[in-house]
C-alpha cells in the first residue's frame, strides 16, 4: 500500500473516499491495517484485481457522483506533500476552480511524463496557476458539469487511460483547465 495513503486521505479528509484496488487478497489482505482504519474513517474500498485506474473511472457514472460539487481522480503513486516549498492546498484549488470558472484543476506532478507543458519549461520555478491544454491524470480535481463531460470518452479498451488526459480538451474546446504551478505533487 502506498506509504503516503494517509497523508492524501488527510488533503480530502471532509470528502467522501472510495477507493478502488486492483491487487488480489493475496498481496494486500482484506484485513491490512491500512484497509481497515480507511474502512473506519469512512473509505469505501472496492477490489477488482487486474483492474487499472481507467476502467475504475467507469464506475463514477455521473448519475452515482450527481450530488457531489467536485469529483477528485487521485492515482495512487502520488505523493502529496504537506508542507515544504511547494505543498498540496486543496480548498486552494477548489477556490482557484471556483474564481477563474475553471472545469478542472491539477497542482503541479514532478516527474510526470507531460511535465512540461507551460512554456519555459521549468515548472517549480513558475509558481502561479497557468491556464493548460490537458491535465495529466495523477490528482484532477473536476466540476460536476466537467466529469459529466469527461465521462463519454471512458471506453473499457482504454483501462490503463491512456489518452484521456490529451484528449478531454480536444473533444471538449470550452472547457477550461489549470494547473497551479505553487503546488507540486510528487
Amino acid at each position: 500500500l502506498p506509504y503516503n495513503l494517509f497523508a492524501k486521505r488527510a488533503h480530502f479528509s471532509n470528502w467522501a473516499c472510495l477507493a478502488f484496488m486492483h491487487v488480489k487478497e493475496e498481496v494486500i489482505p482484506d484485513e491490512h491495517p491500512v484497509l481497515a482504519q480507511l474502512r473506519e474513517e469512512g473509505c469505501s474500498i472496492i477490489r477488482t484485481p487486474d483492474v487499472h485506474w481507467g476502467v475504475f473511472m467507469q464506475y463514477l457514472a455521473p448519475l452515482l457522483v450527481s450530488h457531489y460539487k467536485h469529483l477528485a481522480i487521485l492515482l495512487d503513486d502520488v505523493l502529496l506533500p504537506d508542507k515544504g516549498q511547494h505543498p498540496i492546498n486543496v480548498p486552494l484549488l477548489l477556490n482557484q476552480l471556483r474564481e477563474f470558472n475553471l472545469s478542472a484543476i491539477s497542482p503541479s506532478v514532478g516527474g510526470a511524463s507531460h511535465r512540461n507543458i507551460i512554456p519555459g519549461g521549468n515548472y517549480t520555478e513558475q509558481n502561479c496557476l497557468t491556464s493548460v491544454e490537458f491535465i495529466e491524470t495523477f490528482l484532477q480535481i473536476f466540476t460536476n458539469d466537467a466529469w459529466n463531460t469527461y465521462y463519454p470518452m471512458l471506453h473499457y479498451g482504454g483501462g490503463r487511460g491512456f489518452c484521456y488526459d490529451t484528449c478531454f480538451k480536444v473533444l471538449n474546446p470550452s472547457i477550461r483547465l489549470a494547473v497551479d504551478y505553487s503546488q507540486a505533487a510528487w
